[in-house]
């Protein structure tokens, strides 16, 4: 994971006031010390980050992540984790929508089916909801909008998640990762988010990404 990195932060003046300044794809960005504002996702992107924030790891007992999300969409995946190689039962860590519905999907190594569990919580209302996901182990416990609505224990064996060490927000693209085809996961999600927390640090969805592309803001 050496070729990973953040951009690389650089004296910027005083047009970044209170925040730093980095350069990407030989642009000067503010990440600037406030609420940072949403990011859109469509069908034809998606945005990686490091899944402990400033920094990665290929293999976690733990998992914690939260953010906001706005959308109309009824199907799609918001966030995903997986390795780079998509054996068909690798691991992985999947939030996603069908009809409107947020469900969680997570593999350790250790089921042979995979399945989705849903949390009865409609989220595609066009209003923003919060979503938190704890991981200790093989315990994971999902809370909308302040409340815990599901608590799911993976089946025994492995309690690591072994990835890329990636986070990709906005999924990827069902045709090439084995584990989202067969949960029949096809659409993308397009929607909003913002706030995004992993393990504590907050991200900048603009300027903390590795992928090559730098996400819009949303018009909401």
């Amino acid at each position: 994971m050496s070729d990973v990195r953040l951009a690389e932060e650089i004296k910027c003046g005083e047009d970044c006031q209170s925040g730093t300044c980095v350069e990407k794809n030989q642009q000067k960005l503010c990440r600037a010390d406030r609420t940072y504002k949403s990011m859109h996702v469509d069908e034809d992107s998606d945005f990686g980050y490091l899944n402990r924030g400033f920094s990665s790891g290929q293999q976690s007992n733990k998992s914690d992540f939260s953010f906001e999300v706005r959308t109309l969409s009824r199907a799609g995946i918001i966030w995903y984790e997986g390795s780079w190689k998509e054996k068909r039962d690798g691991d992985f860590l999947a939030v996603f929508l069908v009809e409107g519905v947020l469900h969680l999907a997570i593999n350790l190594g250790n089921d042979g089916q995979l399945k989705a569990v849903s949390t009865n919580r409609t989220i595609s209302d066009d209003r923003w909801h919060s979503v938190q996901l704890t991981r200790k182990e093989r315990r994971v416990e999902v809370t909308v909008d302040g409340k815990r609505v599901i608590t799911v224990v993976t089946s025994p064996g492995s309690t690591f998640l072994d990835t890329n060490g990636l986070v990709y927000l906005g999924g990827r693209n069902a045709a090439k990762v084995r584990q989202l085809a067969r949960l029949g996961l096809t659409q993308k999600f397009v929607g909003c988010i913002r706030n995004i927390e992993i393990h504590s640090k907050r991200i900048n969805p603009f300027t903390d990404t590795i992928s090559d592309k730098t996400p819009q803001n949303c018009i909401h």
